[in-house]
C-alpha cells in the first residue's frame, strides 16, 4: 500500500478536497448541480480558487477564493472559502453578490477515496415586482437575502496517477430552511504534480 493516490502526503493540489502545491482542475456534470473548478496551490497548504457553479442551467455563481489543508493524516480535512456574484434566470430572477464557506473531510484506500463536503452560501440580492393597475405600472425593488446549505458525498476512483473519477450526491437546501430535491454528478479531476 506505497501507493497512496497523488501522494497525499506530499501536499499534492487536490481539486476534490483543495488545498496543497500545484494545479488542479475538476469538471462536473449532474443533475441538477454543474461545474468547474481551477485550483493553484502557493504554498503546502494554501491555494486559490476559481470555479463556475450552475443549477440547471439557469443558476450560475462564478467565485474566487482560497482553500487550505486544515489536517493531513490519515484523513484530510480542507476548507474553502469563496466570493463571488449569483445569477438566476427564469421564474424567480435574481443578481447579486454571495459567499460561500466549505469544509471537506476524505480519507484515501489506495485508490478509492470517500469523501464528505459541507458548505454554506449567502447571497444578496433585488427583487423586482411588478404589478400592473388599471392606471399605472408598479415597480417594488426590495433587497433580500438567500441562505442555502449544501451537503454533498461521494467516492472517488483513481483511474490513473493523476486522474480521478469521482460519483456523488449532493443534498442542497436552496433559501434554506426550503427542502430541495436531492441531485446526483459525476466528475472527472485532474491533480497535477507540485
Amino acid at each position: 500500500m506505497k501507493f497512496l493516490l497523488f501522494e497525499l502526503l506530499n501536499n499534492p493540489a487536490d481539486s476534490i478536497g483543495g488545498g496543497g502545491k500545484g494545479t488542479a482542475a475538476h469538471v462536473q456534470v449532474g443533475t441538477a448541480w454543474q461545474g468547474f473548478r481551477l485550483q493553484h496551490g502557493f504554498s503546502d497548504t494554501w491555494g486559490w480558487i476559481v470555479e463556475a457553479q450552475s443549477v440547471s442551467w439557469e443558476r450560475w455563481q462564478p467565485s474566487i477564493g482560497l482553500s487550505a489543508i486544515w489536517y493531513e493524516g490519515s484523513v484530510r480535512i480542507t476548507g474553502s472559502i469563496l466570493g463571488g456574484w449569483l445569477t438566476q434566470s427564469g421564474p424567480y430572477p435574481w443578481n447579486g453578490p454571495s459567499t460561500e464557506g466549505r469544509i471537506q473531510l476524505s480519507k484515501p484506500f489506495g485508490r478509492l477515496r470517500p469523501w464528505l463536503l459541507l458548505g454554506s452560501k449567502h447571497s444578496l440580492g433585488n427583487l423586482r415586482t411588478e404589478i400592473q393597475t388599471q392606471d399605472e405600472l408598479l415597480i417594488e425593488d426590495t433587497l433580500q437575502t438567500e441562505w442555502t446549505m449544501t451537503g454533498s458525498m461521494g467516492l472517488a476512483i483513481g483511474i490513473h496517477k493523476e486522474w480521478e473519477l469521482s460519483l456523488g450526491i449532493d443534498m442542497p437546501w436552496v433559501n434554506y430552511p426550503n427542502i430541495t430535491i436531492p441531485g446526483a454528478h459525476v466528475a472527472i479531476a485532474y491533480r497535477g504534480a507540485p
